[in-house]
């Protein structure tokens, strides 16, 4: 069963934007079921998200999952998807974080940024990229983070309107009780836009796969 992360790496720019959101619509679904049971992942990232036969998004690697009650928070996340929290914090801070499932809506908005960008990540935790601290920008400048990252992808301003910035930087917040809900994700403009039906959504999977 092929990764979302070989996925994107090998299909990434057959994405068009319908494609995208119906992929993201699939991941809010399953994290939604997760911390209705009282589960927060703690590492969602594209190596953790498989394809099923039917081309269904599926969440695997519970290892370091956290259960509601549990004593203590064992993930740190994975290097560039996860929350500020969960590698700034002691080992004696993350077991008291308040919000771990603000984790969850964290890694969820690098993965959309990254299938928005054909596999470039937004920052890269305080490492330049092309000279530029884009984890910096991002917290602090974060009009700058958008035109810096326009020019690096050679993109123009249309290709991340102001409904995917809002979502993306209300989802990456630096501190996790001020990120989006997935309540409030769901509310959003760019959520609620075009997506496939279940039948083309199979007929463009073929497409983009040469099948």
């Amino acid at each position: 069963m092929e990764t979302f992360f070989d996925f994107i790496s090998k299909h990434g720019e057959k994405f068009d934007e319908k494609l995208i959101r119906s992929f993201f619509r699939q991941l809010i679904d399953g994290i939604e079921y997760l911390h209705e049971t009282g589960i927060a992942h703690l590492d969602l990232k594209p190596e953790n998200l498989l394809l099923g036969a039917n081309f269904n998004m599926k969440i695997a690697d519970f290892d370091l999952s956290h259960v509601k009650g549990d004593a203590k928070i064992l993930s740190r996340g994975t290097k560039f998807y996860r929350g500020p929290e969960l590698f700034q914090s002691s080992s004696t801070t993350i077991n008291e974080l308040k919000t771990p499932f603000a984790a969850d809506i964290y890694s969820a908005g690098i993965i959309l940024f990254i299938l928005k960008s054909g596999g470039i990540y937004p920052h890269s935790e305080g490492n330049p990229i092309e000279g530029v601290d884009f984890a910096k920008l991002m917290y602090s400048d974060n009009e700058k983070f958008w035109k810096k990252h326009m020019e690096i992808q050679e993109k123009n301003e249309a290709f991340f309107d102001m409904d995917f910035k809002e979502l993306f930087n209300a989802m990456t917040k630096f501190n996790p009780e001020d990120r989006m809900t997935l309540r409030e994700i769901k509310k959003t403009k760019w959520y609620n836009g075009p997506v496939y039906t279940p039948f083309d959504f199979e007929r463009k999977m073929k497409e983009v796969l040469n099948r």
